[in-house]
C-alpha cells in the first residue's frame, strides 16, 4: 500500500501544470546569456540584383512557443575575397525604407550586386566569436518556356474548355544541377501570387510529398490579353540545393515504405551555427499560358 502511495504522488507531481510550468521556466533560465555557445541561425542571399542585400541573424529557439531573439553583433560583413561590403542594423540603416526593417535584420550599407564565378562569405562577429557562411554564385541557363514539360489541366470539367491552368509539380529531379523557379501570377485582386518549382541534381528522393501548383487561367482565344505570368530562375549551389532537398525531407515527408528520414540538416554557418546563406543568379522572363501550351 505505501509503494502505491509513493507512486501515486510521483505521478501526480510530474502531470500537475503548476510543475510543469516551474520545469519549462527553469530550463529556459538556463538557456540564457548561453546563446553564442549554442551558435546563430541565419537566413539570407546575395543575388546579382542591384540592391541592398539583406540577411536575418538570430539565436536558435528551443521551445516553441518561444519569441526569436535577435543577435546584435559587434560587425556583419560580406567579402568576395578581394572587396567587402559592411552591414547595417536595419533600424539604424538610412537607406532602408521602414516596412523593411525588422529584428534581427541587417542589410548591405551600399547597394551590391553580386558577380558569377565568385566565391562570397558573410562574417558575423559576436563578442568573442566570429560566425561565417560561404557559398558560390553560380552561372544559370536563360528561361527556355518551349522545352518545358507542363501539363495543362482544367481545376473543374464544367468550366469552358477555354479557361486553362498549368500543373507545376513542387519537386522534379533528375537534372544535372539545382536550381528553381519562382512563378508569379496576378490574382482577383490585382496583386501577384507565387508558385515554386525546384529542380534537383540527380535522382528522384522517394517520401517527399510532390505537391501541385495550379497557376493561370488565361482565356486562349478570348478578346483581349490574356493573364502574364512572371517568372523568375535561380541559381543554385551544390551545397545549398542539398540544404533544400533536406529542408523539404523534413517538412514533406510521406512515409513511404522503405524509405528513410534525414537526420539534422546541414548549414554553412560555420563553427556553430543554422540556417544557410546563400549566392544565387537570377534571370527574369515573361509568358502567357497561350505561348507555353
Amino acid at each position: 500500500m505505501t509503494i502505491r502511495i509513493v507512486l501515486v504522488l510521483i505521478i501526480a507531481s510530474l502531470i500537475a501544470p503548476g510543475c510543469e510550468d516551474s520545469y519549462n521556466t527553469t530550463i529556459a533560465e538556463l538557456n540564457k546569456g548561453q546563446e553564442s555557445v549554442n551558435g546563430i541561425v541565419v537566413s539570407g542571399q546575395i543575388t546579382t540584383e542591384n540592391k541592398y542585400h539583406s540577411v536575418k541573424i538570430n539565436y536558435p529557439i528551443y521551445f516553441i512557443d518561444n519569441q526569436e531573439v535577435p543577435v546584435i553583433a559587434e560587425r556583419v560583413f560580406l567579402t568576395d575575397g578581394e572587396l567587402e561590403y559592411e552591414y547595417l542594423y536595419s533600424f539604424d540603416h538610412p537607406g532602408i525604407d521602414s516596412a523593411l526593417m525588422a529584428s534581427g535584420v541587417y542589410f548591405s550599407k551600399v547597394i551590391i550586386q553580386g558577380q558569377i564565378g565568385k566565391i562570397y562569405t558573410l562574417k558575423i562577429e559576436v563578442g568573442n566569436d566570429i560566425f561565417s557562411a560561404s557559398d558560390s554564385l553560380n552561372d544559370i541557363d536563360r528561361i527556355d518556356f518551349q522545352s518545358m514539360e507542363i501539363p495543362k489541366i482544367n481545376l473543374d470539367p464544367r468550366l469552358p474548355s477555354n479557361k486553362e491552368y498549368l500543373g507545376l509539380k513542387a519537386h522534379n529531379f533528375g537534372y544535372n544541377k539545382f536550381y528553381y523557379y519562382i512563378w508569379k501570377d496576378r490574382i482577383g485582386n490585382g496583386q501577384l501570387s507565387s508558385s515554386y518549382s525546384f529542380y534537383y541534381k540527380g535522382l528522384d528522393i522517394q517520401g517527399i510529398y510532390n505537391s501541385d501548383s495550379r497557376i493561370g487561367g488565361s482565356i486562349v482565344g478570348d478578346v483581349g490579353v490574356p493573364d502574364t505570368l512572371f517568372v523568375e530562375k535561380y541559381s543554385v549551389s551544390d551545397s545549398y540545393g542539398r540544404y533544400i532537398l533536406e529542408n523539404f525531407k523534413q517538412t514533406e515527408w510521406k512515409d513511404p515504405f522503405f524509405s528513410t528520414l534525414a537526420g539534422n540538416i546541414t548549414s554553412n554557418v560555420q563553427p556553430i551555427g543554422y540556417g544557410f546563406f546563400s549566392a544565387s543568379n537570377i534571370v527574369r522572363d515573361t509568358t502567357t499560358i497561350e505561348e507555353i501550351i
